[in-house]
């Protein structure tokens, strides 16, 4: 949902050119289904669906989410939204259960420096799906009841049911699910020297093994030195983790989500170039048997 704060500016500007017409929207990979309300129309982008009124001042923003739980949910809410560019929006009053799979809530602050009001509410995917966020968003001085009634008619419409992922998630998924599974391995690196004989250099590797059981290991090190007249510098990062993985689908490809045993989460969207892997744009080798993963 973040992202899409960033975008909004850029989306009022073409709305107007390339709004949609249907009121029926039925998102298979996603497995959720939902409707337009009357005098309401849409643009999809690639972080969800923009949605504007003639009549009504504002937008209304829906987008996927990672949540499973109310409880992270609820979380969520409490840290708000701040992003570069003068978004910060913070909760204000209380969290409200919105059917049973959901919660609602005010927020009230800036978007792109100016100020904001928005409500928004948050919805489970009930069939093991990602969930929805749904945000209304105007000026706190045209911001009004008609805003809420609106976006609770959007989310009370959204309908579940079981994801049906496109054929390029599932062969992403046998191909790492090979017998042994697959360790995915990025290296690059890179050096200069000068008429002096200083030289810097850097270099950088990630391991991702993918076991067939569902389980990965990762690790990644990166460093960079530096040796010039004015003296050296050296400094070095590294990252470790394991959890478990699976092929989803970001509504653009596939992607490959990690979930990590401490919380954390990545997601590198999948994408296959004249014979090549990569991963978020990063070229991977795809390694099997002995050099594959390490699994226990």
């Amino acid at each position: 949902m973040k992202r899409i704060f960033l975008a909004i500016y850029l989306v009022m500007l073409v709305f107007g050119a390339t709004l949609g017409q249907n009121k029926q929207i039925r998102e298979a990979a996603f497995g959720v289904a939902f409707e337009i309300p009357e005098g309401w129309q849409y643009q999809k982008t690639d972080y969800g669906y923009v949605l504007g009124s003639n009549t009504i001042p504002g937008l209304i923003l829906l987008s996927s989410n990672q949540y499973k739980t109310l409880d992270e949910m609820r979380q969520a809410a409490h840290e708000g939204i701040q992003e570069e560019g003068g978004t910060m929006l913070r909760l204000t009053g209380n969290i409200s259960n919105f059917g049973s799979n959901g919660i609602s809530g005010y927020f009230q602050g800036t978007m792109n420096w100016e100020p904001a009001k928005a409500y928004s509410i948050a919805l489970a995917h009930t069939k093991g799906g990602k969930g929805v966020s749904c945000v209304v968003i105007s000026t706190p001085q045209l911001f009004s009841e008609q805003h809420v009634k609106t976006l609770e008619t959007i989310a009370g419409s959204f309908k579940f049911f079981e994801p049906e992922l496109p054929e390029e998630v599932k062969e992403w998924e046998k191909w790492f699910k090979t017998p042994g599974g697959c360790r995915l391995k990025y290296l690059t690196s890179s050096g200069s020297s000068d008429y002096s004989g200083g030289y810097t250099g850097s270099s950088s590797e990630a391991t991702i093994d993918l076991c067939p059981n569902g389980n990965f290991g990762f690790s990644s090190n990166s460093d960079f030195s530096m040796n010039i007249d004015a003296g050296s510098a050296f400094s070095a990062s590294n990252d470790s983790g394991q959890g478990t993985w699976e092929v989803g689908f970001n509504g653009r490809h596939a992607a490959l989500l990690l979930h990590f045993n401490d919380g954390r989460e990545k997601e590198y969207e999948l994408t296959y170039v004249d014979k090549k892997t990569y991963l978020n744009g990063y070229r991977y080798f795809v390694l099997f048997e002995n050099e594959g993963p390490r699994c226990y």
